[in-house]
């Protein structure tokens, strides 16, 4: 995908087939990437799933459903997150009355198996597999029927949690305000984490930087303001995605407008990342937790 675009712009697929019944917006980065589901009423985002390696986080942006996981049922709706952790029970989301929108964050694996346990599917590198017989894991979904709706539960697992009861952190250092909810680590996310960052009016997000080996993805859910990305800069608003992959050398920085920003920041994490802050020449090495100040030099000012 492009460094910025928006989510109006991404191609709308309609996939409609048994129970599942869902518009999609995707937006695929290197190693991560995020779908924005619009779940029809009564339908099914996807099949009945789970994952052997990826962590999944979703976001509601708006509507009212349910989210399904190993038979039981939970109210969603604005403002909602849930956290599918891989090798735990399978999970979908079901559209209420008036359909529910859903932001779905992911890591793109090379090889990655997904076990559907109604029709016993495994799913290897796009199709289903039984025996010898190959097609898309949908079509054996589909001859399973819809999953049983039960009552919702209550209380709410510990996964599925509404934005305002995560921890909150508040950053009051003037041009920086800040109020932080650290969802993966609420959830207890492993290889991928994000934050929901509410900025204040011409608030800074973060200083100027890079990684090396951690991808980032952006999803701007209110406000609008300016993407600093290397020697340019972009308007942003409600809708805009950033995706940011590692290793590029170009830095990037949220600056909030006039009725502030928020923004949903997502990214796989790598113990091996290191972090370049160009306007202070800082490296931040993250997985020692180490943080020096370096020195340019031309490349060839050294021995032979």
């Amino acid at each position: 995908m492009e460094a910025v675009t928006h989510w109006d712009d991404l191609q709308v697929d309609h996939h409609e087939l048994g129970p599942m019944n869902a518009r999609w917006r995707t937006a695929d980065g290197v190693r991560v990437g995020m779908s924005r589901i619009e779940v029809l009423p009564g339908g099914q985002s996807t099949p009945a799933h789970l994952h052997t390696s990826e962590e999944e986080l979703f976001y509601v942006l708006g509507g009212s459903g349910l989210w399904w996981e190993g038979g039981a049922t939970t109210e969603i709706g604005p403002g909602d997150v849930m956290f599918a952790k891989p090798r735990g029970a399978a999970h979908t989301i079901i559209g209420g009355d008036e359909g529910i929108d859903v932001l779905a964050f992911g890591p793109r694996h090379d090889i990655e198996l997904v076990h559907l346990p109604r029709p016993g599917v495994l799913r290897l590198g796009g199709v289903a597999t039984i025996a010898a017989e190959t097609k898309h894991q949908w079509f054996f979904e589909a001859e399973a029927g819809p999953v049983e709706r039960t009552e919702p539960t209550h209380p709410r697992p510990r996964n599925v949690a509404h934005i305002a009861a995560i921890p909150a952190y508040d950053r009051d250092r003037p041009g920086w305000e800040m109020t932080q909810r650290v969802l993966g680590e609420h959830f207890g996310t492993v290889t991928t984490g994000m934050s929901w960052l509410q900025m204040a009016s011409g608030a800074k997000s973060f200083p100027f930087h890079c990684h090396s080996a951690e991808e980032e993805l952006f999803v701007v859910l209110d406000g609008e303001g300016t993407l600093r990305l290397g020697d340019g800069r972009h308007p942003v608003r409600a809708g805009h995605v950033v995706s940011r992959p590692a290793g590029t050398r170009i830095s990037h920085q949220f600056i909030a407008g006039g009725a502030g920003m928020t923004i949903l920041a997502y990214s796989n994490i790598d113990s091996s990342d290191i972090a370049f802050y160009p306007d202070s020449n800082k490296v931040k090495l993250r997985g020692l937790g180490v943080t020096m100040r370096v020195e340019p030099v031309d490349y060839w000012d050294g021995e032979d």
